[in-house]
């Protein structure tokens, strides 16, 4: 069931990246499956123009630079609304109410199960085409 929609991964620890990358391709739903390891990578692809980016799943703590919060809130100021921005995070002192006023689609606390945040963003992603 491929599509036109692109995700966007991003995380600094290598592996777990890759072990995501490897769930959303398997679905084979998503027309590409992209990741990188800096917010600020993540901003050059969003602002190019000729990559259309449905959606972004990225880890808060992403280590020098920009957290994943900054990304989002960078994502908002570029007026990028149709983009649906997952945050995840160890830090249970961020509120999901607050991160979804704040333009997310959603939050996922860790540690996570994989399967569950690979369903959650394909749900909710299905939920936005109806």
């Amino acid at each position: 069931m491929e599509n036109n929609h692109s995700i966007l991964l991003v995380d600094d620890e290598a592996d777990l990246i890759e072990i995501l990358k490897d769930f959303f391709e398997d679905l084979n739903f998503f027309s590409r499956v992209m990741t990188v390891s800096s917010a600020e990578k993540a901003l050059e692809i969003i602002k190019n123009e000729t990559i259309s980016i449905s959606i972004v799943f990225s880890d808060d703590r992403l280590g020098s630079g920009m957290s994943g919060r900054d990304l989002l809130n960078e994502i908002v100021k570029s007026g990028r609304s149709d983009i649906q921005f997952y945050l995840a995070t160890g830090n249970l002192d961020i509120i999901e109410s607050d991160l979804i006023k704040a333009g997310a689609t959603g939050l996922i606390y860790k540690p996570y199960d994989i399967e569950e945040v690979v369903n959650r963003v394909m749900n909710d992603c299905k939920k936005r085409n109806q």
